[in-house]
């Protein structure tokens, strides 16, 4: 891994920021000695971060028994929906809107076990999830077990967009559920069953087996579809923009007629025993966790490793992965539950874009990195890039309304580099971008 010798690369940012403002305020003792506009807005920067107006952000929070509402720190599942996120524990389900953990278990409500796995939302927010392996069902005020008459099947599921709950059976076969029916799809994997299933962007329904084939559902007939290689599919995703995903040794993206292999260069050995959980933020990265146990997998442009030498992660024990639609990255530990995003933390409900300021991403980047930003009507905006020892590297323009600017890194050397953006003679915003070569 390029970054892991940067304190600033895996650290908290208010970390980040000390060792970056040492570095420049001992520039800053020269500045009587320094000409032109550029040394001097520096210095304003500088006067702004050192009079505490500029909002210092982290990148990394680890939630636990002991400074939360979390009723265990062994995270078996993880879901979000539109502001929430839901939290399977063997201590109960626990509801976070970001401030607040609601426990809900067999002492407050009509669980019949503390035991929650898997879970999923559907087209009306109603939360799907197995308790003691039993299907139930969560609209807001009341639980309601279809455990009773329930197929056997296994312990994953997935919503559509119409009615239905999908699940993989343990007999070759599949059922979908629209709350008081049970379907069976006879025995669509002769010699294997499935062992995970998706919704795709089509609405189709997608399962995925060890043997090395997938099925599609598309609402009237089923097709097969061969797995990227011989391993088969461990777990299969669906990523923001409806695409289908499989977790096998490495990752993999279907795109018609075939597959795209996410590369395993660099892995260290991450996938040698599959992968059994991963996710798909917005901007298409890809984070997962392997069978062994050793750490978080992060995939930009190659596979980088976070564990708990490198990072903040309380275990490296990955039980599950989820993002939610800010970026957040949300990892789920035996050893607590932890919120990562490499831009900043943001709270998980929506952002609008006039409160969003400036979006960078990836970060660390190593070729080309995107600026997302809004722009106001009046007032004329810039954005300018400066390394350390105080010298601009780029300024720019850019247009009103929400823009996006992209550039390549080729030519910057690895490093440290401030952003600033700001509104006619007025700082916004201020951040940190690190490269790496």
């Amino acid at each position: 891994m390029y970054i892991c010798n940067s304190i600033s690369a895996y650290s908290p940012a208010i970390n980040n920021w000390t060792l970056t403002f040492l570095i420049l305020h001992s520039a800053s003792n020269k500045l009587n000695d320094l000409q032109g506009n550029l040394m001097k807005n520096l210095f304003y920067l500088l006067l702004l971060v050192s009079s505490g107006t500029i909002a210092q952000t982290e990148n990394w929070h680890v939630y636990n028994t002991t400074n939360s509402g979390l009723p265990a720190n062994n995270i078996k599942s993880l879901t979000v929906d539109e502001d929430n996120l839901w939290i399977g524990t063997e201590s109960g389900l626990i509801h976070f809107n970001g401030i607040d953990f609601t426990v809900y278990n067999t002492s407050n409500s009509t669980l019949n076990s503390n035991k929650i796995g898997r879970s999923v939302v559907d087209k009306f927010g109603h939360l799907w999830f197995f308790c003691n392996y039993k299907v139930f069902k969560f609209d807001g005020s009341d639980f309601i077990n279809y455990g009773t008459g329930q197929p056997p099947f296994t312990d994953r599921l997935a919503a559509d967009t119409i009615v239905n709950v999908w699940f993989p059976g343990i007999h070759w076969d599949s059922y979908s559920f629209d709350g008081t029916t049970w379907t069976p799809y006879g025995y669509q994997f002769a010699g294997d069953y499935a062992l995970d299933v998706t919704v795709d962007g089509n609405n189709y329904v997608w399962f995925a087996n060890s043997m090395g084939d997938l099925k599609k559902y598309d609402g009237t007939s089923w097709s097969s579809i061969s797995a990227a290689s011989v391993y088969g599919a461990w777990c299969i995703k669906t990523d923001f923009n409806g695409s289908v995903w499989i977790g096998e040794n490495t990752v993999c993206k279907y795109n018609y007629p075939g597959w795209i292999i996410i590369d395993t260069a660099n892995s260290n050995g991450l996938f040698t025993d599959g992968v059994s959980d991963f996710t798909i933020d917005t901007n298409g990265f890809v984070y997962a966790c392997a069978n062994q146990g050793i750490g978080l997998g992060f995939y930009d442009s190659i596979w980088t490793i976070y564990t708990v030498n490198n990072s903040e992660l309380p275990s490296n024990t990955i039980n599950c992965v989820v993002v939610d639609r800010n970026n957040n990255v949300w990892i789920g530990t035996n050893n607590g539950l932890v919120k990562y995003n490499a831009n900043g933390l943001l709270n998980m409900s929506k952002i609008n874009s006039s409160e969003r300021i400036v979006q960078l991403f990836p970060n660390p980047c190593r070729t080309e990195f995107y600026m997302e930003y809004p722009l106001p009507e009046n007032g004329t905006t810039e954005i300018a890039l400066y390394d350390l020892s105080g010298t601009e590297i780029k300024r720019f323009l850019p247009q009103k309304g929400i823009y996006r600017n992209s550039f390549s890194s080729d030519a910057i050397p690895s490093g440290f580099y401030i952003y600033r953006f700001s509104i006619g003679h007025k700082f916004i915003s201020t951040g940190k971008l690190i490269i790496t070569k």
